[in-house]
């Protein structure tokens, strides 16, 4: 028998990748801002404000790829908090 929509919702787990969290935390503690995150499966995407945060993060960004341990590209978009 099939399942209905919502069964099915409920079911799926809703965490999001440690990645996500841990530039949000980054990026609010450091610049007070709340980032947009999306993680593909070789880059990270960070959606801040404006350019004054983008170009400070970037002066950062080697601390917070450490912080990550990660080998996916790090890449700063800047724009509304759409992702």
């Amino acid at each position: 028998m099939s399942e209905s929509l919502q069964d099915i919702i409920k079911k799926k787990s809703n965490q999001q990748p440690p990645e996500i969290a841990a530039v949000k935390l980054f990026v609010k503690d450091r610049f007070k801002v709340e980032p947009g995150v999306s993680v593909s499966k070789d880059s990270i995407t960070i959606l801040v404000p404006n350019s004054a945060v983008a170009g400070s993060l970037r002066m950062v960004l080697f601390e917070l790829s450490e912080a990550l341990v990660t080998d996916k590209k790090l890449i700063i978009r800047i724009g509304q908090n759409s992702i």
